[in-house]
Parts: C-alpha cells; sequence; structure tokens
C-alpha cells in the first residue's frame, strides 16, 4: 500500500487522518479564530490581507459549519459546507468571488485524507523495510534511525552504497554513536542528514518577462492531442526522509490514476513517495506544463537516482504552499474551459492574455481572478447554484446579513519553450 499521507498547509505540522477537534481545523486550513473575524483575501498588491470585517453572525456561523464538517469525516461529505465556509471567510463586498479558489486549494489538502487508509502495519513498514520481501537492494531502504552511524571522516572511502552531502551511511549491524537530529542543523545543503539523494539546478534562472513570455506561449499553443485528456491529476510528493522537515524538494507530476503511479515510482526508485497534495484537473497534462513554467526557476534535475539512475527532472526547490497556491490558480483557471472542442484558445482568452503586462509577476493572478467586461454574463448567479456569487450592482445593496438569510432560504450548496514538451528519460511518462 502506498503512503499517501498529504501535508496540512502548515508545513511542520502533517496530519495524517481527517481532523476531530476545531482548531485543528482552523489550522489546517488557515481560517482565523476569534468572536469576529476579517476578510482572509491576501492582496499581494499592498503585501497584506484585506481588512474588511466579517459580521459577527457569519464568523460565528463559520464555527458552527466547522463543527459539522469534522462530523462528516470527509471532504466529498463536507464539499457543500465547505464551500459555504469558503465564502463566508471572504468579505462580501469585495471579495466574494475568492470563495471558488479557497474552495479549491482546500480540496488538494483535504480529499487525499478521505481516500487513505492507515494501518499500524503499514507505518511501521516505513520504519522496518527489512521486513519487506520486494526491495532487496540496499539503496532501496530507508533505514532506522538507530542503525545510522557517523562517518564523515570517510565520505570519500569506496562505497556502493550513495552517500548524503556529508556523511555516507553504516552497515545495520553498526549502532549509531551520535544522534542524526544534533547533526541535523548543521547539515546546510542537504534537507536532512539521511537524504541521499542530490540534485542541481534544472536550467539557469530567467528573469520576470522571459519566464512569463514562455508561459503565454504556451498558453496560446492549442492542445496538442495527448493534452486533450481530462480525469487526471497533478499529484506534489517528496520522500519519506524529508516528509517532515519545513521546506523539502518536492516533485510535481501528473496521472490519471496517482495510486498506480506511485506504486511505480516506488518499483523504480525503491522509496515509497509521500504524497502532500493531489489536485483533479482538466488538461492535466497541459496544467502540469503550466506550473512547471511558472516555477521555472526553482526547478531541478536530480544527478542520479541512487536506485535507477535516472536523471528525474521535475524537482522542485520551493515551499508546499507556493507549489500549492501555483497549481491550484492554473487548475482553476483550466475549469473555466479556456479551450475549444478543437483544442484553440478562445478569441476572449486570447485578447486578455495578449493584454497582459509581462514585467508583471503577478500577471497570471490577474489573468485568473480578474472580472473582464465580457465576464458580465458569468458574474450572475453561477451554475452551481451559487447564492452568495451576485454582480457587483445587486451585491453592493445587500448586507452580509441579507446575505445569510437568503443562504439559509437556499440551504442547499452545490457544489514556452519545448522543454515542456520533452519527457526526458520517460521521467514523469504516464503509461
Amino acid at each position: 500500500m502506498i503512503n499517501t499521507t498529504p501535508t496540512t498547509i502548515t508545513i511542520t505540522t502533517p496530519v495524517a487522518a481527517w481532523p476531530s477537534t476545531v482548531p485543528t481545523l482552523r489550522e489546517l486550513l488557515e481560517i482565523d479564530t476569534g468572536r469576529q473575524l476579517s476578510c482572509h483575501t491576501y492582496l499581494p498588491k499592498y503585501e497584506r490581507r484585506c481588512k474588511r470585517d466579517i459580521s459577527i453572525s457569519n464568523s460565528a456561523l463559520i464555527t458552527r459549519l466547522l463543527e459539522q464538517i469534522i462530523i462528516l469525516g470527509s471532504f466529498t461529505a463536507a464539499q457543500s459546507l465547505l464551500a459555504q465556509v469558503a465564502r463566508l471567510v471572504m468579505c462580501q463586498r469585495n471579495h466574494k468571488d475568492e470563495g471558488s479558489v479557497r474552495l479549491l486549494l482546500w480540496e488538494g489538502i483535504l480529499k487525499p485524507l478521505e481516500a487513505k487508509v492507515i494501518k499500524q502495519e503499514d507505518q511501521e513498514d516505513v520504519f522496518k523495510p527489512e521486513e519487506e520481501t520486494v526491495p532487496t537492494t540496499p539503496v532501496a531502504v530507508v533505514k532506522p534511525k538507530s542503525q545510522l552511524k557517523d562517518e564523515t571522516s570517510r565520505e570519500e572511502a569506496t562505497t556502493a552504497k550513495p552517500t548524503s552531502r556529508r556523511r555516507s551511511q553504516s552497515s545495520p549491524s553498526t549502532p549509531a554513536k551520535s544522534s542524526p537530529r544534533l547533526r541535523s542543523s548543521k547539515e546546510t545543503p542537504p534537507k536532512n542528514p539521511e537524504f541521499k539523494h542530490k540534485f542541481e539546478n534544472f536550467s539557469p534562472p530567467r528573469n520576470t518577462t522571459d519566464k512569463n513570455k514562455a508561459i503565454k506561449e504556451l498558453l496560446l499553443r492549442p492542445l496538442a492531442q495527448k493534452e486533450k485528456e481530462s480525469e487526471g491529476y497533478v499529484y506534489i510528493y517528496t520522500f519519506p526522509e524529508t516528509y517532515r522537515i519545513a521546506r523539502p524538494y518536492l516533485k510535481i507530476g501528473y496521472a490519471q490514476n496517482v495510486e498506480e503511479r506511485m506504486a511505480r515510482w516506488e518499483a523504480q526508485c525503491g522509496y515509497r513517495p509521500q504524497v502532500l497534495s493531489q489536485f483533479t484537473a482538466d488538461h492535466y497534462i497541459k496544467l502540469e506544463k503550466l506550473v512547471h513554467a511558472q516555477l521555472f526557476n526553482q526547478r531541478k534535475r536530480e544527478i542520479s537516482c541512487p536506485t535507477c539512475g535516472v536523471r528525474h527532472q521535475e524537482w522542485f526547490d520551493i515551499d508546499l504552499m507556493t507549489a500549492t497556491m501555483i497549481t491550484t490558480m492554473w487548475t482553476t483557471w483550466m475549469r473555466r474551459q479556456p479551450y475549444d472542442d478543437e483544442g484553440n484558445l478562445q478569441e476572449k482568452w486570447r485578447v486578455r492574455i495578449e493584454g497582459l503586462d509581462l514585467t508583471d509577476p503577478d500577471c497570471w493572478m490577474l489573468l485568473v481572478k480578474g472580472v473582464f467586461d465580457d465576464d458580465a454574463d458569468e458574474s450572475e448567479l453561477s451554475e452551481e447554484g451559487d447564492s452568495f456569487a451576485w454582480s457587483s450592482d445587486d451585491q453592493s445593496e445587500l448586507s452580509e446579513e441579507e446575505i445569510l438569510e437568503l443562504s439559509d432560504v437556499e440551504s442547499g450548496f452545490s457544489d514556452t519553450d519545448n522543454e515542456y514538451d520533452d519527457k526526458d528519460l520517460t521521467d514523469d511518462e504516464e503509461d
């Protein structure tokens, strides 16, 4: 069984099961506490959150909804309630449409929890690989900390085993003389003292304009035949050794079936991927390329996988929150069906993209979240019966309390370059 434990938004506090208390759920979803909350929308231009208050009644309603969400025990069961909370944590005057983006972010965090069934023996397998019968190659083994030995002075000695940047692994029969935890703060290059994977820069960095030009070319390019596929996922995972550190290396890829893809990675590379997040995405192959293009300067290449020897191409030195937000942004955009049935970009989106200032690092966020003149028809009540998504003219005449009353009546919320085409060494080929 593949360990697909996701992480929380608070990277240093991973959650292995559905939260059981309101404070835990608040922390997981980054929802403030208090009698009266303020809008949770972040304003990049001002580098702060919106200061507009949320009404006391809506703040209290958020708490009651969180209590119900805990009882439901899964994202699927609680999706309609989460949709309400996502809208309620935004001020209804200026940021009512931010709720859908926030819900999509929560989906990437909470969805994996409902599919995960943790068994004690699976947890033990991570730390007791000697009991497994399939992996037999030493480099495929994640050794217990008690079996590590400090051999800093002999790092250059001849050995068949891969080493970390500062020291090699000892034989299983040799007890550890010092705690690896005490040395981890001194190990600057590696992510932790047991880390044996080494990386190099994927390519020289690009300035903002050049990077945005590459993204623009990718967006304007018609969908390739394989990119037309839907019903897939974009996933983010890390190594088991680095799962609990603040900023691990992240692998961002695509799959039609994440569990099967992780099984193939385990068979090929000899470790159990720790899935941190996964996103249901339309045109998921194209979406993965967009995420890679935006994270171009943080992209890394594995020098040589210790087990299979492949130079895996799609690793990133980026914090999980940023990676998740960027993936969420492009997932949101792709759900708006910008490409027609033939795979061509719709003219209205072409005009919008051509009009962007490519020197602005936030131009793609403006594309995804901006309100355009030809969106007027879309700003009325949404197709899903979103009772908060009024047009700006209608909404300005209603208070938050009136909105709340109406919501109670309706009670039901439904829910650049060629490097982006190349999959060298079949690093992330789906088939």
